[in-house]
């Protein structure tokens, strides 16, 4: 059986040594916030998973990943980048059945989050507000490409994002 998302934040608050008012202080919720996640009567807001991430020192995958199952999410580590040679390809296959995919070239997607313009703009119907696309920035200026966020939305809809030559 595989455990709820309340079920490891339960986990993981414990094994920091953490109170439920201290986490709610941290994220910036109620401690009643944070005991309905704990309880599975509520899900954290996607915009507070990051914090979340941050505060139990582990990336958003590790909270969603089934314990018996190995992440998705893959990446290499490249010597040189020409970032100028880059796609950032988008791929959802929503619940529905339709099968979206995009290549925008890196530049550009870095020059519209620079204007506070989001990629949704260009992938229309698709919401990727919740994607961190500035840590994706900051991963690739590191030498990383690859499978950087691999999620299923409450809807059912698979989300892929992907950096690559």
């Amino acid at each position: 059986m595989e455990k709820t998302i309340g079920k490891k934040l339960y986990e993981l608050r414990k094994q920091s040594g953490f109170t439920q008012d201290y986490v709610a202080e941290k994220l910036g919720v109620s401690a009643q916030a944070v005991s309905k996640w704990e309880n599975d009567i509520a899900c954290p807001d996607i915009m507070t998973l990051p914090n979340i991430a941050n505060l139990y020192d582990i990336t958003i995958d590790e909270l969603f990943k089934s314990d018996n199952v190995q992440s998705k999410v893959k990446y290499e580590k490249t010597e040189k980048i020409n970032e100028n040679e880059l796609l950032v390809r988008v791929y959802v296959d929503s619940a529905n059945g339709d099968n979206v995919k995009v290549s925008v070239p890196y530049p550009i997607v870095k020059e519209m989050a620079n204007v506070g313009k989001s990629i949704s703009s260009v992938v229309s119907g698709v919401d990727l507000s919740g994607v961190d696309f500035e840590t994706v920035f900051a991963m690739v200026e590191k030498g990383m490409l690859g499978e950087f966020v691999n999620v299923k939305s409450q809807n059912g809809d698979i989300v892929r994002v992907v950096v690559e030559k």
